[in-house]
């Protein structure tokens, strides 16, 4: 296993989050295929949809967004959109890839 599926858990903040990559929990027709647990939640996780999971480009906007959330809970969903993928694009023209060692 490699990839976001062999991570099971990611410290943001000071919080230990579970990262899971499910369906449970997300939306695809209403086009939520990611989320994060509210910092204050004793078992939070975040959650991420398999199709989103092969797809390198918008697998890193979304890891952005969602570590967003959990380092801002508080932030506006339009900045965490906005500033995810404007980080997202400027890391892949500076060529950020996934590869398999990590």
């Amino acid at each position: 296993m490699s990839g976001i599926r062999s991570i099971r858990s990611v410290i943001i903040d000071g919080r230990r989050y579970a990262v899971k990559v499910t369906t449970r929990h997300l939306r695809v027709r209403d086009g939520v295929l990611a989320n994060c647990d509210s910092p204050r939640d004793a078992r939070k996780a975040i959650r991420i949809h398999p199709l989103i999971a092969d797809e390198p480009e918008e697998l890193m906007e979304t890891i952005i967004h969602e570590g967003l959330h959990a380092a801002g809970w508080h932030l506006d969903e339009n900045w965490v959109d906005q500033t995810a993928k404007d980080l997202g694009r400027f890391l892949w023209r500076a060529g950020f890839r996934l590869t398999e060692e990590y």
